[in-house]
């Protein structure tokens, strides 16, 4: 689709990117998402994603204590 006084090619094929075109559902269609499949990314999902949040508020306890024992000892000379 062109704008006036724009080039006929569009934006997609002038960089490369292919254009994609999307069914959208219309009333009456339904997604079916296979339970098992859904646990297994989701458990898939969790193992990747915990061990690092675990670790990062670890970080951060540890952060926020250093910055209130650093308050309460001041700054030395």
């Amino acid at each position: 689709m062109a704008r006036k006084g724009s080039p006929s090619k569009s934006f997609a094929s002038s960089t490369g990117v292919e254009e994609i075109e999307f069914d959208t559902p219309g009333e009456g269609d339904e997604f079916y998402i296979d339970p098992d499949a859904e646990k297994r990314l989701v458990r898939k999902l969790d193992w990747r994603l915990i061990p690092w949040l675990c670790l990062l508020y670890l970080i951060s306890f540890l952060d926020r204590t250093n910055i209130g024992n650093a308050k309460i000892q001041g700054p030395e000379s």
